[in-house]
């Protein structure tokens, strides 16, 4: 193999693309609210959530595989390492609310990757959060809004208000929009108790529930529009979010979730940087 595609491999593996996507987002949060460039808190998403993401894809396997880990994993177990210190930097560097807020979502990312619920709680065998029927993908969705919108707010010692739960309210549902690919792809190896979206409804109405959050996603931009400019922008994304959710099938590529579809947030900050200079 290639080095290039090498690299690539290790580049998503990592989670160094899901964590460029965070900081896309987190950046996006900073220009809609005209707050100026905070690297503490942009930085810190960034090493969280190689540190969050990376623990949960590979802590089980690490812990019970570790004297048979290839070159690549072990790699990864450097970057991961490298970049909690420099988590633990930048997050000293927060303001107490915002560490708080950043305890509380580091809580609900510990227990949804690891098995401390009982069968007695469960009723079945012991399993986490990730497990538990039909509620990975709002966990997910939670998380991404607090850590890219909640957080830089926090940071920057603004209040929540009503205008800043409707946004959040909006991210949320462009964010649980773009993990239903990842759900359509995953059908095949997600076991069938997990309760996923398309194990309910199937994939055709899968389709159709992302597409149709995509539509609340541009519609509640008519709350927000007096602290948000960049309608245009939201409209285009959600285009080809909406794409890319009505091309997703269960034997897509691998790399058309993992790369393109998590690329969204990156284009949507080209489209925004974009409209800001032309308009």
């Amino acid at each position: 193999m290639q080095w290039y595609k090498r690299f690539f491999k290790f580049y998503i593996n990592s989670s160094l693309h899901v964590a460029i996507a965070v900081y896309a987002l987190s950046v996006i949060s900073l220009k809609t609210y005209n707050l100026p460039y905070e690297e503490s808190v942009l930085y810190f998403n960034f090493f969280a959530t190689i540190v969050g993401y990376n623990f949960v894809k590979y802590f089980g396997f690490v812990k019970s595989h570790y004297l048979s880990l290839t070159r690549n994993f072990r790699l990864i177990i450097v970057v991961s390492v490298l970049a909690f210190f420099a988590m633990s930097y930048y997050f000293f560097k927060l303001n107490l609310m915002t560490q708080y807020t950043i305890i509380a979502m580091a809580l609900l990312t510990f227990f949804y990757a690891n098995p401390r619920l009982t069968k007695k709680k469960l009723k079945d065998e012991k399993k986490n959060l990730r497990q538990v029927t039909g509620i990975k993908i709002y966990i997910i969705a939670l998380v991404w809004v607090v850590v890219t919108l909640i957080l830089p707010l926090l940071a920057a010692s603004k209040l929540i208000t009503g205008l800043t739960i409707v946004a959040a309210i909006q991210l949320f549902c462009f964010v649980l929009a773009s993990i239903l690919p990842f759900e359509i792809r995953d059908l095949a190896y997600d076991h069938y108790k997990l309760g996923t979206i398309p194990q309910r409804i199937g994939i055709k109405a899968t389709k159709v529930l992302g597409v149709f959050l995509l539509v609340i996603f541009v519609g509640l931009e008519l709350f927000t529009i007096e602290q948000d400019p960049y309608l245009i922008s939201h409209m285009a994304i959600a285009a080809i979010a909406a794409g890319f959710i009505m091309g997703s099938k269960k034997s897509q590529g691998p790399y058309y979730s993992a790369f393109w579809v998590e690329s969204l947030p990156m284009i949507w900050l080209m489209f925004i940087l974009l409209e800001d200079y032309f308009i």
